[in-house]
């Protein structure tokens, strides 16, 4: 069985993330170098949005809208839970708190916050590499 639900805009679940350079020069791949499960959101993150992701224990990363995340298909405001290796497990566009709910429920998933990247946990390292 798939860990895949859902779709909003061309993206659906079971999709490699599209990759997105800011304007600033950064890109959302970065945040996926943490290797834990984590909700992307492309614009604005609804109150409802907010608190699934923190009662489930999930890091949400917001991003700006931008033209550039339009034309690789992501949908403005949507939720996207993105998985460890960098695909898409949940796409939604409406009733995030109880999609995501039942998601977790159908794949017995539990989620917890990554405390440091792996970048971090090799700047911590000492001796020889």
């Amino acid at each position: 069985m798939a860990l895949a639900a859902g779709s909003a805009g061309l993206v659906q679940a079971g999709d490699r993330l599209p990759w997105v350079r800011q304007e600033d020069g950064t890109d959302n791949f970065a945040s996926l170098r943490s290797l834990d499960w984590q909700a992307h959101v492309y614009g604005d993150a609804s109150i409802e949005t907010e608190q699934a992701c923190t009662q489930a224990g999930l890091s949400l990363r917001r991003f700006p809208w931008s033209d550039a995340a339009g034309k690789t298909g992501i949908a403005r405001n949507a939720f996207y839970l993105v998985r460890p290796d960098g695909y898409v497990g949940l796409a939604a566009v409406s009733d995030v708190a109880d999609t995501l709910r039942a998601y977790r429920a159908r794949f017995g998933l539990v989620f917890t916050k990554a405390r440091r990247s792996p970048s971090e946990v090799d700047a911590t390292r000492s001796g020889p590499r």
